[in-house]
Parts: C-alpha cells; structure tokens; sequence
C-alpha cells in the first residue's frame, strides 16, 4: 500500500457532510422564523385596517341608532365590539387589536371598542 496516495478520506467526507447538515439546518431555521414573523406582521397589518373600518361602521350605525352586532366573524377574524361608560382594557389576548372611539348620545359619552382576534 503506497502512503503517498492522493484523495479524500471517510472521516473528511463525514466532516464536511456534517458541516453543511448544520448549515443547512440553520438556514431553514431562519427562513421559519422570517416566515412566521412576517405572517404575523400581515395579520396585524390586516386586523387593524379592519379594526378601523369596524368601528368607523360601528359609530355610523350608533349615530343612525341602530344597534352593532357584539361579536361576529369577518373574514375570518373575530369581531368584538363593546360600549361601556369608560374607556376598557383590551382582553388578554395574544394575537389582537383593539381600537376605540367615542359616541356622544344626547346625555352620556359611549366608549365604543372595537377588537379584533386571529389564529389559535
């Protein structure tokens, strides 16, 4: 067997093999989390144009002196819409938005919320 051969061996195939596994694994890695981060980013982007256009509705069907709906689906958010006397905090949700105007009736100022819920 001649010493002076020339190639690559099984253990700088293993190496680089690994090498680029965990190249690989990292750049998947990312491109997951860009993704998802940009999902979320959209359905926000989304929940607050619709939170806007609710409660624009909401305030013109008040004004009107209809009554809005509490709470329906949209698209496939969740619509919620609350009065009350004082403004509220929104509920402890992890993927909402929450908007809020004011509705004056002849003798009482109405906070008027509006939220907007998506995903699990």
């Amino acid at each position: 067997m001649n010493l002076n051969e020339k190639g690559i061996s099984l253990i700088e195939v293993l190496v680089t093999v690994m090498i680029l596994g965990i190249v690989f694994t990292l750049l998947f890695q990312t491109t997951d989390y860009v993704t998802t981060a940009t999902n979320l980013h959209d359905d926000q982007k989304k929940a607050v144009e619709l939170a806007e256009q609710e409660l624009n509705s909401v305030l013109l069907q008040l004004k009107e002196g209809q009554s809005p709906p509490s709470t329906y689906m949209k698209d496939g958010y969740i619509i919620t819409v609350s009065q009350s006397n004082a403004p509220q905090s929104p509920p402890n949700l992890d993927r909402h938005v929450s908007l809020s105007g004011v509705h004056t009736n002849q003798k009482n100022l109405i906070t008027i919320t509006v939220t907007v819920s998506w995903g699990n």
